[in-house]
């Protein structure tokens, strides 16, 4: 009897095998999700990062295949060890930067590097704030010996990516934060992002969890069930979720008299949405951002880099630039970062421009508001090569 019922477990688990895998060959064959699903991970430092040798075929806003290096960040493999007379440009930002939507040669990135014939490595990470790229350049960027540092700053998203215990968390689980006390700057949380990374590769099943979420398109099915039983049908949209959403994101209720300053509503209401024309803690958030900026120059140009920054603005914001001719009595995001970085003595280059004399602007983004086109990543190496050569940046 004893041998009857474990040949009926048996023949259910080989068959339940069975029909798990055809289905992961099906959806691998067809393409319906990305490879693997989830691109990121779970970070110590930075509280996610990208999972290393992993292979992205994004399909959700354009298309792009591309291969995480084996030190974790979307490019050709660099050594730690610089070679004499190699000039190398480090570029940090968001997913702006990191351009999954197109294919990793059509990235402004890749373009400048072959123009310039220097190094230029792209450490974009998707949805990072100018806090985790001040992160990421203390724990990993500055081993490459970079001789400048572009910080590509998102206006639309990076002011609140920067707070998000105001704003409300953009990610899943545990960020690291910072806040500035006594005219300081001060990380916050890191505790917490570290004991919540000890926790998932602590134990057998997290560390399987965390292999099949990244390598199976079942792991990303499965992760959505408790999303889709709760009725969140708008988890199914995040492919590449490094995380099942937890929930953690605020929602303010905003009113009209909250709104007494002028900086309260720097850059209105593309970034908050809703038609929402102020918050009352961006002027703060915005303080913020200065000071990240300003430290990330600081150990920059102490490790002996040049420190550059460059305002790139979302595509309705440009629209609503090009439509005005510059006359909306609003002051704008890029004008105050223009102020900012002249009174640091900062390079500061806006992309808002030159992207405004372009004949067709919405072109140069993919579905206008979305990433940048193969021809918005053109005109921004463009601008940046000049850009470069004008502050005589690059050697020669």
């Amino acid at each position: 009897m004893l041998r009857g019922i474990l040949l009926r477990l048996t023949l259910t688990f080989s068959g339940v095998l069975f029909v798990l895998i055809i289905l992961e060959v099906g959806f691998r064959m067809t393409g319906v999700m990305c490879s693997g699903c989830a691109y990121l991970q779970r970070d110590p430092i930075t509280g996610y990062t990208h999972i290393p040798d992993k292979l992205v075929v994004f399909n959700e806003e354009g298309y792009g295949i591309h291969r995480i290096n084996r030190d974790g960040f979307d490019d050709s493999y660099y050594s730690l060890d610089k070679s004499p007379g190699t000039f190398r440009v480090a570029v940090l930002g968001d997913s702006l930067v990191e351009g999954l939507q197109v294919m990793p040669e059509m990235r402004f990135t890749e373009i400048l590097e072959k123009d310039l014939a220097v190094d230029v490595l792209n450490f974009g990470l998707g949805s990072s704030g100018t806090d985790v790229q001040l992160l990421q350049w203390r724990h990993k960027v500055r081993q490459y010996q970079p001789d400048a540092v572009i910080l590509v700053f998102s206006e639309s998203t990076d002011v609140i990516d920067n707070a998000p215990q105001v704003f409300g968390n953009s990610h899943p689980g545990e960020e690291p934060y910072f806040v500035v006390d006594g005219g300081e700057l001060h990380m916050k949380n890191a505790d917490a992002v570290r004991a919540q990374y000890i926790q998932e590769v602590g134990s057998f099943w997290g560390v399987a969890k965390r292999w099949t979420r990244a390598n199976l398109f079942l792991g990303r099915i499965l992760s959505l069930v408790p999303s889709l039983l709760s009725g969140d049908a708008t988890a199914v949209s995040g492919t590449f979720q490094a995380f099942p959403p937890n929930g953690t994101s605020q929602s303010l209720v905003i009113q009209d008299e909250d709104c007494l300053d002028d900086d309260d509503y720097l850059y209105g209401s593309h970034v908050l949405g809703g038609g929402v024309r102020c918050h009352p803690y961006f002027a703060e958030a915005l303080d913020l951002t200065e000071a990240l900026i300003l430290t990330l120059r600081a150990e920059v140009e102490k490790s002996g880099a040049r420190f550059l920054v460059v305002s790139v603005s979302d595509c309705e914001t440009l629209m609503d630039h090009v439509h005005s001719k510059g006359s909306s009595p609003d002051p704008s995001l890029t004008e105050r970062l223009e102020v900012f970085s002249q009174n640091s003595g900062i390079d500061f280059l806006s992309l808002t421009s030159g992207f405004s004399d372009h004949s067709d602007p919405r072109q140069l983004y993919i579905d206008c508001p979305g990433h940048f086109s193969q021809d918005g990543h053109e005109l921004a190496a463009e601008l940046i090569e000049s850009f470069l050569t004008e502050h005589s940046v690059l050697p020669g």
